[in-house]
């Protein structure tokens, strides 16, 4: 009661940990309000630490800030501008990172005087380091201001219909857009790696009644779109067939057990953010309690052919858990009907064992034969286009 009085005021909230059942193709409440309770958890964590995001940028403008004065510094003792002494103290009041770098002066002194012509590479190097550095700062500033930019003229399109704001936006995502299609077309390898670790990709859609082949082989082809994820294990010819009802309750179940291993590590930091939120302020909060099939999920070897059983296994559970009136439903009717020609009554355990015999082949063959899944590392950022200042 005390809850319900709350939540009339605005004051309660009901924050579901987990994420539920999602059948492709289809949205429901449970799914929607645990979207909800994460965003409305991430506004909380902004409103208990207040100037975080700013302290760490700042924080990171200051390390940048040092070490490209570490390496002035060096590039100044090399270019005889600055002796090693003078170099080393120098790099000691540069805080932590410069101190690390005190023992180099003196190596760098004996070096040179050995070998005049090592001058040269020590100046190469230490310029391009300096340029990275650089480039990287004023990459930022460029970022900070592009995201201050969409915010505004988003805001002002989308709360209150401003025809400049929205005539702006379309503008500046066609110019965004068109850009990235170059970069594809002409730097495919440094797009790459971005595109296989991703699920979406933006494009421009055209009047051409063939522009959608072309998207797809540059999708698929060229970018190789998803292969680092975890569609990257389906076979898609098979799991994205929406008309066949096994196949669209395998892929269903797969991802909503993909989504919960990838969300586990995030309910230590939500409950914790939740529970720092309760006491602040005169809120009351209800947990849904994480499921057994969640930490059952987590114990699960990669999703592939060979491991398609102990995922049936597991999503049977889920599926009773979840979704306790499905062979009930009209997706599942052929089933009741198979009992009752039978002659036999379409009991709860019955039904449960038809619909896991009916996804065991199906949870089987939405995953890829041959897994194309790499572990690659992570793209590289800030990387200026070698002797110039440009990116």
């Amino acid at each position: 009661m005390e809850f319900a009085e709350r939540a009339a005021k605005g004051n309660g909230h009901i924050i579901q940990l987990h994420y539920p059942f999602h059948l492709p193709g289809k949205t429901n409440a449970q799914e929607l309000m645990f979207m909800a309770g994460l965003e409305q958890v991430r506004r909380w964590e902004g409103e208990l630490n207040p100037g975080q995001d700013e302290k760490a940028r700042q924080e990171m403008i200051a390390e940048r800030k040092k070490a490209a004065g570490i390496l002035r510094t060096l590039l100044d003792q090399v270019n005889g501008e600055l002796g090693a002494e003078a170099a080393t103290q120098k790099l000691k009041e540069a805080g932590q990172k410069g101190a690390g770098f005190a023992k180099f002066p003196a190596q760098i002194d004996a070096r040179l005087k050995q070998s005049p012509d090592f001058r040269e590479l020590l100046q190469t190097l230490l310029q391009f380091g300096e340029l990275r550095f650089a480039t990287l700062g004023r990459q930022q500033a460029s970022v900070e201001q592009a995201l201050n930019c969409f915010a505004t003229l988003g805001a002002a399109a989308i709360d209150h219909g401003d025809e400049y704001a929205t005539d702006m936006l379309v503008r500046l995502a066609n110019y965004a857009v068109t850009i990235l299609t170059a970069l594809t077309e002409k730097r495919p390898e440094s797009i790459r790696p971005f595109a296989r670790q991703s699920v979406q990709w933006p494009l421009l859609a055209e009047v051409d009644p063939e522009w959608p082949v072309r998207a797809q082989h540059l999708l698929c082809k060229t970018l190789e779109l998803g292969e680092d994820t975890f569609h990257g294990r389906l076979e898609k010819s098979k799991a994205y067939n929406l008309e066949i009802v096994a196949r669209r309750y395998a892929r269903g179940m797969v991802e909503t057990l993909e989504t919960n291993r990838n969300c586990v590590k995030l309910f230590a930091l939500t409950v914790k953010v939740i529970r720092a939120r309760q006491q602040k302020g005169d809120i009351k909060l209800l947990l849904k309690a994480v499921p057994p099939w969640v930490k059952a999920a987590t114990n699960l070897g990669p999703f592939s052919r060979e491991t398609a059983n102990d995922w049936l296994e597991v999503g049977i559970e889920m599926l009773k858990q979840e979704c306790p009136n499905l062979p009930k439903s009209a997706d599942w009717s052929r089933i009741t009907r198979h009992w009752e020609n039978r002659g036999d009554k379409p009991t709860p355990g019955r039904m449960w064992n038809s619909i896991k015999d009916a996804l065991r082949s199906p949870v089987r063959t939405i995953a890829r034969q041959t897994n194309k899944v790499t572990q690659i590392s992570k793209p590289k950022l800030g990387n200026p286009i070698p002797g110039t200042n440009k990116v």
